[in-house]
């Protein structure tokens, strides 16, 4: 069945995003948090539970009116992107049914997903409306493999211009 839960205040959230390897610091509660502290956002999700009562598969939402672009409903504004944490195809379609009827009854113009990796093949009228990159830099190498690693004109040589005019950085593990 599906439910919408708060995401900020159901205690199985920290759990479940422990549990999903999709999940990123979007979907935590602190950045959740800060997004609604920032903007004001009401924070929510559409989840299915498993059999157990743990959260088996969701997705996080704001509702977000705008005179511009009118009620819609977003997977978290401010964030490079915020998965459907899903765990079938089934799920990801189930999620997708709830929120078409969720946005209808809202009154939202769409719904925007922003998924960080390509969704799966779906029987919907959902449809793709633009494209963005999403840069990755792997930290877990070490600061100067990571610089080397960087585009010269993009990372290194401001880089050097902010050591130059006395810009410090800490690093912290």
């Amino acid at each position: 069945m599906i439910r919408e839960i708060d995401a900020l205040t159901d205690s199985r959230w920290p759990s479940f995003l422990r549990r999903n390897p999709v999940a990123s610091v979007f979907h935590t509660r602190g950045w959740l948090e800060a997004v609604r502290m920032t903007h004001g956002y009401q924070l929510r999700a559409l989840s299915i539970s498993a059999p157990d009562g743990n959260i088996q598969s969701a997705a996080v939402f704001c509702r977000v009116s705008s005179r511009l672009t009118g009620r819609r409903l977003i997977s978290v504004p401010y964030s490079a992107h915020c998965d459907p944490l899903v765990a079938s195809a089934a799920d990801f379609q189930s999620l997708l049914l709830a929120f078409e009827e969720w946005a209808q009854q809202e009154g939202c113009k769409y719904v925007e997903l922003r998924p960080a990796s390509a969704l799966p093949l779906i029987q919907s009228e959902w449809k793709r409306s633009q494209e963005f990159y999403l840069h990755r830099l792997d930290l877990r190498a070490e600061a100067d493999s990571v610089f080397r690693d960087s585009h010269r004109d993009c990372i290194e040589r401001r880089t050097r211009h902010a050591e130059k005019a006395g810009g410090q950085y800490q690093r912290r593990k």
